[in-house]
């Protein structure tokens, strides 16, 4: 398809991009680098099955509300609130609590970075993960406090606070 048969209302701010045919959306990302690119720009995580996960939520989405949708942008927000941890976030706080920073810093071979608003952390070369829950979220939040109040000083401790995000519950500060 060529930009000839974009649409005079939206051709100024769109562009028809062509996909092959494929039997899976894995396959597709797996085949097609500008696919896997254009999903990649709005996942929170490159892993490949995140990728796919993400991607079938939208199409399966765009299926299921395609007359009832206006703009990309309400798509991406009803998928937000229906799948929060798959969108990358933009305008997040992108600093942890000084206190939780001073606590990694502290901790020989551990490093940490905050991408797509998502918390990523390495220790050595061999154990790595991402924290499923925005930097703005309540459960990142938690993951904080848990953090200050457990006061780490070494992986094999802070791992079991890495481990067990799912289970925290915030702590109003008085």
């Amino acid at each position: 398809m060529s930009s000839k048969n974009t649409p005079d209302n939206i051709a100024d701010f769109s562009e028809i991009i062509f996909f092959p045919e494929v039997d899976t959306i894995n396959h597709l990302i797996l085949i097609d680098d500008a696919f896997k690119a254009l999903i990649g720009q709005i996942c929170f995580s490159n892993d490949i099955d995140k990728l796919e996960a993400l991607a079938k939520l939208i199409l399966g989405h765009w299926v299921d509300k395609k007359t009832a949708l206006s703009s990309v942008n309400e798509l991406l927000s009803t998928l937000e609130n229906a799948f929060p941890n798959y969108l990358a976030r933009s305008n997040v706080p992108e600093n942890l609590l000084p206190e939780v920073e001073r606590i990694f810093s502290m901790i020989t071979h551990f490093s940490f970075k905050i991408e797509k608003g998502y918390f990523s952390w390495q220790y050595h070369d061999f154990d790595s993960g991402t924290i499923p829950y925005s930097v703005d979220s309540k459960e990142f939040i938690a993951f904080q406090q848990e953090v200050t109040s457990k006061c780490p000083k070494q992986f094999d401790e802070l791992e079991g606070i890495l481990l067990c995000v799912d289970t925290f519950q915030i702590i109003p500060v008085i």
